[in-house]
């Protein structure tokens, strides 16, 4: 789970904004992948940042790897709707950037 973590993380750092980015790297540092994950979905679902269907499923295989229920997570409590809340980019020739 670490290591798929902050390979989220990476994957989506060039959208994360400055301070939530720094907030996102602190979590991921002291292992607070929970908080990671549920944070850089509010981030993706509020701010309605592009993603590609690669890195969508990216976060939803991160966000399976936790055990439901996850009381007092907004985003990674409730997958289904938070994915279904994300914005996929699409190409010109209808498939994912």
């Amino acid at each position: 789970m670490n290591s798929d973590c902050r390979a989220l993380l990476a994957l989506l750092s060039d959208r994360i904004p400055g301070e939530q980015l720094e907030s996102c790297r602190s979590f991921s540092a002291a292992g607070e992948y929970a908080e990671l994950v549920d944070v850089i979905a509010a981030i993706l679902v509020k701010r309605q940042i592009p993603v590609t269907s690669v890195e969508r499923d990216a976060l939803r295989e991160v966000m399976a790897m936790f055990s439901q229920p996850m009381d007092g997570y907004a985003y990674l409590g409730n997958p289904d709707l938070t994915i279904a809340g994300i914005k996929v980019v699409q190409s010109e020739h209808g498939g994912a950037l």
